[in-house]
Protein backbone atom coordinates (compact mmCIF):
# COMPACT_ATOMS: atom_id res chain seq x y z
CA UNK A 1 0.00 0.00 0.00
CA UNK A 2 1.01 3.62 -0.35
CA UNK A 3 2.79 4.67 2.85
CA UNK A 4 4.31 8.12 2.55
CA UNK A 5 4.02 11.26 4.66
CA UNK A 6 2.66 13.20 1.67
CA UNK A 7 0.00 10.66 0.66
CA UNK A 8 -3.15 10.10 2.70
CA UNK A 9 -2.97 6.77 4.57
CA UNK A 10 -5.49 4.06 3.74
CA UNK A 11 -6.24 1.79 6.68
CA UNK A 12 -8.75 -0.58 5.15
CA UNK A 13 -10.96 -1.07 2.11
CA UNK A 14 -13.45 -3.63 1.01
CA UNK A 15 -17.06 -4.37 0.27
CA UNK A 16 -19.99 -4.51 2.66
CA UNK A 17 -23.48 -5.40 1.47
CA UNK A 18 -22.57 -4.58 -2.14
CA UNK A 19 -21.06 -1.19 -1.29
CA UNK A 20 -17.34 -0.53 -1.52
CA UNK A 21 -15.60 1.46 1.19
CA UNK A 22 -12.20 2.91 1.98
CA UNK A 23 -11.24 3.77 5.56
CA UNK A 24 -8.50 6.37 5.50
CA UNK A 25 -6.61 8.82 7.65
CA UNK A 26 -8.72 11.71 8.94
CA UNK A 27 -7.30 15.03 7.81
CA UNK A 28 -8.18 18.30 9.51
CA UNK A 29 -7.64 21.20 7.10
CA UNK A 30 -8.60 22.34 3.59
CA UNK A 31 -7.92 21.25 0.03
CA UNK A 32 -5.48 23.37 -1.96
CA UNK A 33 -8.19 24.59 -4.34
CA UNK A 34 -10.19 26.12 -1.46
CA UNK A 35 -7.05 27.71 -0.01
CA UNK A 36 -6.13 29.23 -3.38
CA UNK A 37 -9.69 30.53 -3.93
CA UNK A 38 -9.83 32.14 -0.48
CA UNK A 39 -6.43 33.75 -1.02
CA UNK A 40 -7.61 35.09 -4.39
CA UNK A 41 -10.88 36.41 -2.90
CA UNK A 42 -8.95 38.14 -0.12
CA UNK A 43 -6.50 39.59 -2.66
CA UNK A 44 -3.70 37.93 -0.69
CA UNK A 45 -1.97 35.48 -3.05
CA UNK A 46 0.09 32.66 -1.64
CA UNK A 47 3.75 33.54 -1.23
CA UNK A 48 6.44 31.94 -3.37
CA UNK A 49 7.96 30.10 -0.41
CA UNK A 50 4.66 28.45 0.54
CA UNK A 51 3.86 27.57 -3.08
CA UNK A 52 7.30 26.02 -3.62
CA UNK A 53 7.08 24.07 -0.35
CA UNK A 54 3.68 22.65 -1.33
CA UNK A 55 4.97 21.80 -4.81
CA UNK A 56 8.03 20.06 -3.35
CA UNK A 57 5.88 17.97 -1.00
CA UNK A 58 3.58 16.98 -3.87
CA UNK A 59 6.65 15.95 -5.90
CA UNK A 60 7.99 13.86 -2.99
CA UNK A 61 4.70 12.00 -2.68
CA UNK A 62 4.37 11.44 -6.41
CA UNK A 63 7.99 10.28 -6.70
CA UNK A 64 7.25 7.66 -4.07
CA UNK A 65 4.08 6.54 -5.88
CA UNK A 66 5.87 6.39 -9.25
CA UNK A 67 8.69 4.32 -7.69
CA UNK A 68 6.39 1.75 -6.07
CA UNK A 69 7.00 -1.91 -6.96
CA UNK A 70 4.79 -4.99 -6.80
CA UNK A 71 5.55 -8.13 -4.78
CA UNK A 72 7.92 -9.36 -7.50
CA UNK A 73 9.79 -6.01 -7.37
CA UNK A 74 8.52 -4.93 -10.78
CA UNK A 75 7.76 -1.21 -11.08
CA UNK A 76 4.04 -0.42 -11.01
CA UNK A 77 4.47 2.94 -12.77
CA UNK A 78 1.51 4.21 -10.77
CA UNK A 79 -0.20 7.24 -12.30
CA UNK A 80 -2.59 9.37 -10.18
CA UNK A 81 -4.66 10.54 -13.21
CA UNK A 82 -6.40 13.34 -11.29
CA UNK A 83 -3.69 15.33 -9.53
CA UNK A 84 -5.20 18.78 -9.11
CA UNK A 85 -5.60 21.38 -6.33
CA UNK A 86 -8.83 19.58 -5.35
CA UNK A 87 -6.80 16.45 -4.57
CA UNK A 88 -4.05 18.09 -2.54
CA UNK A 89 -4.91 18.62 1.10
CA UNK A 90 -3.17 20.98 3.51
CA UNK A 91 -3.70 20.18 7.18
CA UNK A 92 -3.99 22.92 9.75
CA UNK A 93 -0.60 21.91 11.11
CA UNK A 94 1.00 22.35 7.67
CA UNK A 95 1.22 18.82 6.30
CA UNK A 96 0.70 18.39 2.55
CA UNK A 97 -1.18 15.23 1.54
CA UNK A 98 -2.12 13.90 -1.89
CA UNK A 99 -5.61 12.39 -1.76
CA UNK A 100 -7.94 10.41 -4.03
CA UNK A 101 -5.77 7.80 -5.69
CA UNK A 102 -9.06 5.99 -6.43
CA UNK A 103 -8.70 6.30 -10.21
CA UNK A 104 -4.95 5.86 -10.22
CA UNK A 105 -3.63 3.38 -12.73
CA UNK A 106 -0.84 0.83 -12.50
CA UNK A 107 0.68 0.77 -15.97
CA UNK A 108 1.82 -2.85 -16.20
CA UNK A 109 -1.51 -4.55 -15.52
CA UNK A 110 -3.92 -1.79 -16.52
CA UNK A 111 -5.36 -1.91 -12.99
CA UNK A 112 -6.74 1.01 -11.07
CA UNK A 113 -5.20 1.47 -7.63
CA UNK A 114 -8.45 0.36 -6.03
CA UNK A 115 -8.30 -2.92 -8.00
CA UNK A 116 -4.61 -3.34 -7.15
CA UNK A 117 -5.23 -2.78 -3.43
CA UNK A 118 -8.18 -5.15 -3.45
CA UNK A 119 -6.07 -7.87 -5.11
CA UNK A 120 -3.17 -7.13 -2.73
CA UNK A 121 -5.47 -7.42 0.29
CA UNK A 122 -6.88 -10.74 -0.96
CA UNK A 123 -3.35 -12.08 -1.47
CA UNK A 124 -2.27 -10.81 1.97
CA UNK A 125 -5.25 -12.49 3.64
CA UNK A 126 -4.58 -15.75 1.81
CA UNK A 127 -0.92 -15.69 2.87
CA UNK A 128 -1.92 -14.85 6.44
CA UNK A 129 -4.31 -17.82 6.55
CA UNK A 130 -1.68 -20.16 5.09
CA UNK A 131 0.91 -19.02 7.64
CA UNK A 132 -1.53 -19.51 10.53
CA UNK A 133 -2.39 -23.01 9.30
CA UNK A 134 1.27 -23.90 8.82
CA UNK A 135 2.36 -22.66 12.26
CA UNK A 136 -0.65 -23.79 14.29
Amino acid sequence: MLQHENIVSIYDFGELDGCYFIAMEYLFGKDLYTIMQRAKDADAPMGSEQALLIAAKICEGMEYAHSLKDLQYRPLNLIHRDLSPHNVFITYDGKVKIIDFGIAKAEQDDLTLTQFLYNFKRLHLQLDILLKIRYS
